[in-house]
């Protein structure tokens, strides 16, 4: 009865450590020193411990969760590898999307056997790396040209826009690492989308509502970054329909909606109104989740203000 007493001691103190930020996996070694050879097993059988990859082991509740794969693969690689890609933007800030699998950097010649959950991408070297919760990562404006790199073409832009309003880089930023790489995937395409704050758009919702929704002959008319006086100040109108009077705004990052700024949002309104504007607003969640719904409902708007039924 000590024994086992001693024993399922031993295993609650390793699993409150496996459980902690800082070691969500350790090698068997340490497995092995904490509960035995015979307290691992048992621990495997019956579904509290896994092994997350070769030699390293971590609660099986939590061998799924992205940040302990995470974690695992710069362990096990012995820092050969380092997060990257939509992982690493992930970890810096888990507004963004998790990938399905792993991704991750190596700049060694030769190819890691890698389970099914990890994607290994191999290049020239990074010069700058962090750590974010005890793992390895590339900074934010090489890890968005991975994730551009990496993701599938239909993807590429989805990370662009989603990086940009997360503020996880400036277009300035991004441009500079993708001049530092000898190799980007459609690079024609990233430098399209970068040349369109060179040209005045002021944030990636923008461009993404200029090129991927508000498209078509029926809203040719659009205009971009607009002044108009009102109140006796110069307003700059995002996109304006100049015939209907009708300023789009569209909500230029994830921090737009504090109350000082939805305050300052609603006394623009007003004194756009007084000048004879309407306004509708548009935020990047709805223009990425529901354009067809944005269409309509900027389509409708259009077609009040002209008088139309």
């Amino acid at each position: 009865m000590a024994r086992a007493a001693r024993s399922d001691g031993r295993l609650t103190a390793l699993i409150s450590r496996l459980d902690g930020p800082r070691d969500p996996v350790l090698p068997r070694r340490q497995v092995l020193d904490a509960i035995g050879r015979a307290g691992l097993d048992r621990a495997v059988a019956d579904g509290t411990l896994t092994r997350v990859l070769p030699g390293w082991y971590g609660l099986a509740a939590h061998a799924d969760d992205h940040q302990v794969r995470c974690a695992a693969v710069v362990r096990w690689s012995r820092g050969a590898l380092a997060i990257t890609g939509r992982s690493a933007l992930h970890l810096l800030d888990s507004r963004f999307p998790a990938p399905q699998r792993v991704e991750a950097r190596s700049e060694r010649h030769g190819h890691v056997r890698a389970p099914a959950w990890l994607r290994v991408r191999y290049g020239e070297s990074v010069r700058w790396r962090i750590t974010v919760g005890g793992v390895t990562c590339l900074v934010s404006d090489d890890a968005v040209l991975d994730a551009w790199c990496i993701a599938a073409p239909a993807d590429r832009e989805t990370v662009f826009y989603t990086a940009l309003w997360l503020r996880a880089v400036s277009p300035r930023q991004l441009r500079r690492a993708a001049d530092r790489r000898a190799k980007v995937a459609d690079r024609r395409s990233l430098v399209r989308l970068l040349d369109e704050f060179d040209d005045g758009a002021t944030s990636p919702t923008e461009v993404l509502a200029r090129r991927r929704v508000f498209v078509g002959h029926e809203f040719a008319e659009l205009e971009a970054q607009v002044s108009i006086r009102a109140a006796g100040r110069t307003r700059i109108a995002d996109l304006l329909h100049r015939r209907a009077r009708l300023v789009i705004e569209l909500d230029g990052s994830a921090y737009h909606d504090g109350p000082e700024q939805v305050a300052r949002d609603r006394a623009r309104d007003a004194e756009l109104l007084a000048a004879g504007y309407a306004t509708v607003r548009f935020g990047f969640r709805e223009l990425m989740r529901d354009p067809d719904r944005c269409r309509t409902l900027l389509r409708a708007a259009i077609s009040s203000r002209l008088g139309r039924t």
